[in-house]
């Protein structure tokens, strides 16, 4: 199966009408439409980076359409500043406080925690966009980055190093160089 990025256009879409109140609104998580996934800054983030670094799977109407949804990102962003900045960092602690819980999990059930270890790679993903926003509004300080690292070697550990060997869609891998995206380039090691 080959990635498609309609769904993420749809999802981006939605998640860009609802960024306004979400930013104003108390949910960390928030709702964007029926049947697609909850709202944070992170996982927008997530979804804008593949599709602004997959251009050559966008038609010309698609890549004029995550231009515009980059602008308008930026727009709301900068309008609600405060809000914006606020909930980045509720989504901070609240990824870096999963990621301690997922890797202790890991640690106390190696069985168990490998059920979501695909889901807790993409939660890792989204961790890392939040973390270079916060680094570039210097929300981000070297306590954190070094509880990230503690958690980092942890995860490692659970992984095959030795393999390289890209987790998802092919067509993704280019959205996710392993010096950044590590996790999503190494198999889970044999328990």
């Amino acid at each position: 199966m080959s990635y498609d990025p309609a769904g993420d256009l749809k999802l981006l879409d939605a998640m860009l009408a609802s960024l306004d109140g979400y930013l104003r609104g108390s949910d960390l998580y928030g709702a964007t439409a029926p049947n697609l996934p909850r709202m944070t800054l992170g996982s927008l983030r997530f979804t804008l980076h593949r599709l602004e670094a997959l251009p050559g799977l966008l038609s010309t109407a698609q890549q004029s359409q995550v231009q515009a949804a980059r602008q308008e990102y930026e727009r709301i962003c900068n309008a609600w500043r405060v809000h914006y900045e606020e909930k980045l960092t509720r989504e901070k602690h609240a990824r870096l406080r999963d990621l301690r819980n997922f890797v202790e999990e890991l640690r106390q059930n190696p069985r168990r925690g490998a059920d979501y270890l695909g889901l807790e790679l993409r939660h890792r993903s989204v961790l890392e966009h939040v973390r270079a926003d916060a680094r570039d509004l210097k929300l981000w300080d070297q306590e954190e980055e070094t509880e990230l690292n503690q958690r980092d070697q942890q995860l490692r550990s659970y992984l095959n190093t030795n393999i390289s060997e890209f987790q998802w869609d092919a067509d993704l891998a280019p959205a996710y160089p392993p010096e950044v995206f590590w996790w999503l380039h190494h198999p889970p090691a044999q328990r």
